[in-house]
């Protein structure tokens, strides 16, 4: 069963990323709350010592971590981001970090990534040749946790969600996550972004449920957070808790992402460049 997320523990999180976390204002944005006709307010995450609110669940995941575990090191795969958050949280703890990041990455976050201390290792053009690579990590029987953006409970979906998943099939990354079980013994984390209307429903569970069953795996459930962008909608909050419930009911381990960044902490995709170039005070 999933962990339910408590005050106390919210209250635990936060006692320890504070150390490295710095604080950040709201600011609002004039034009886009004359856009909106509401009073709309931009976090600016972009100060953190790196560059991004990521830094706290790197810094906390790792916290949570034995003296051994922290010992054998950690890998992870990131376009820069997070990259940089794992780096400079594993530095702080005093473990190496190995990070794989695409060719394709910015020279910058790259060699900031390693300014923090961390191995890069430069493989593959687009995210989906992780899948790729698995094989080569179960092989190798590195000590590490393989976390999967799945998104949708087909090809047609995922396509449709993740446009770069196109050159491999679901039938072809889940085979290698079973293998990846098969050949290391550590459990899969699967990412699942709900999205209003699109992946959400009790067919897209129940078809999920069929596909996944026989892995070892996580399921973590992550409200879209809504961009003008973009016109997906955040799943209702009755719809995520029905997905979990089944999910769970086929014996699959669900957690859900409490995404409280859209109010109050800068949350995912909601930063907006066009706000912070007209600068403002850094408090």
């Amino acid at each position: 069963m999933a962990e339910e997320l408590t005050l106390e523990k919210f209250e635990e999180a936060y006692n320890i990323i504070k150390k490295v976390v710095l604080p950040t204002k709201l600011v609002e944005s004039e034009y886009y709350s004359n856009l909106t006709g509401n009073k709309v307010f931009f976090k600016p995450e972009n100060m953190q010592l790196t560059g991004a609110y990521k830094i706290r669940g790197a810094y906390y995941k790792i916290s949570t971590l034995s003296d051994e575990e922290r010992e054998k090191g950690l890998i992870t795969a990131s376009a820069g981001n997070h990259a940089q958050g794992v780096a400079y949280a594993a530095k702080c703890y005093g473990c190496k970090a190995t990070i794989v990041m695409p060719t394709t990455t910015p020279l910058i976050k790259v060699n900031r990534t390693k300014g923090y201390g961390a191995e890069v290792v430069l493989y593959g053009d687009v995210y989906d040749e992780a899948c790729e690579k698995a094989y080569e990590l179960a092989k190798e029987k590195l000590q590490i946790t393989l976390a999967l953006s799945l998104h949708a409970p087909n090809d047609e979906k995922r396509r449709e969600l993740m446009p770069i998943a196109n050159r491999y099939s679901m039938d072809e990354v889940l085979d290698a996550c079973r293998n990846y079980f098969q050949e290391t013994g550590r459990r899969i984390t699967f990412e699942y972004s709900l999205v209003a209307g699109v992946n959400d429903s009790d067919e897209d569970a129940k078809e999920l449920s069929s596909r996944i069953h026989d892995i070892n795996c996580h399921v973590n459930l992550i409200p879209v957070n809504p961009i003008k962008e973009r016109s997906y909608r955040r799943s209702t909050h009755q719809a995520v808790e029905n997905f979990k419930i089944k999910l769970e009911k086929c014996g699959i381990n669900v957690t859900i992402r409490r995404e409280m960044g859209s109010d109050i902490d800068g949350a995912c995709g909601q930063l907006r460049k066009s706000y912070m170039e007209k600068g403002y005070d850094q408090q």
